[in-house]
């Protein structure tokens, strides 16, 4: 079963396009550049479009890529690398600690209306769940990162106040369930 892919904030995706004067195709190379996801690098190359030294040229006089080496013939994408200003303007430099940042974030537990407390980081895999926030491509961009993180304040607010009902972060994180707490979080008048 595929796993779902949502929360990609794609204005932020677009402005940047228009502010370094990107095409699409040149932003993927830079998506495979910054995430190192040579597998979906390759199965890209292979059914969608080739990479061509002509986009590497420009992505470079452009200062959006670092290469190892002036010779773009011989180019390893894994070896390039995006320059500061370009990645910091949208993607999170390091996806790991954004996912260590919404599980410390999250309570060790929630606590009941009768006063009972129960576990809230109960999870087979701590690391498998984290891995899995990554590869949503949400751990990957910086606007959704944060909006995740601003809505997460805005759950456990609600769950505090006894307005909502504290899930597991499994749970939480899975389902995604963000998405429903800025549902409500606009009707509450949170302004998100």
């Amino acid at each position: 079963m595929k796993e779902k892919i949502s929360n990609i904030h794609i204005p932020s995706f677009v402005d940047l396009l228009a502010e370094y004067q990107i095409n699409e195709h040149q932003f993927m190379i830079c998506w495979f550049v910054h995430t190192k996801d040579m597998k979906t690098y390759y199965k890209y190359t292979q059914e969608v479009s080739h990479v061509r030294r002509a986009d590497l040229e420009e992505l470079v006089e452009k200062g959006v890529l670092i290469t190892p080496s002036s010779n773009l013939n011989t180019y390893e994408l894994d070896s390039m690398s995006l320059t500061g200003s370009f990645a910091e303007g949208l993607f999170v430099l390091d996806a790991r600690e954004a996912a260590m940042e919404l599980w410390n974030k999250y309570p060790v537990r929630f606590t009941k209306d009768d006063g009972t407390n129960y576990p809230a980081k109960t999870v087979t895999d701590r690391d498998k769940l984290l891995e899995y926030y990554i590869r949503q491509g949400i751990g990957y961009n910086l606007n959704v990162h944060k909006n995740v993180l601003k809505l997460t304040d805005v759950y456990l607010e609600l769950v505090g106040r006894g307005e909502m009902t504290g899930l597991g972060i499994e749970k939480y994180i899975r389902g995604h369930y963000w998405e429903q707490v800025e549902v409500l979080a606009k009707e509450l008048g949170y302004g998100i």
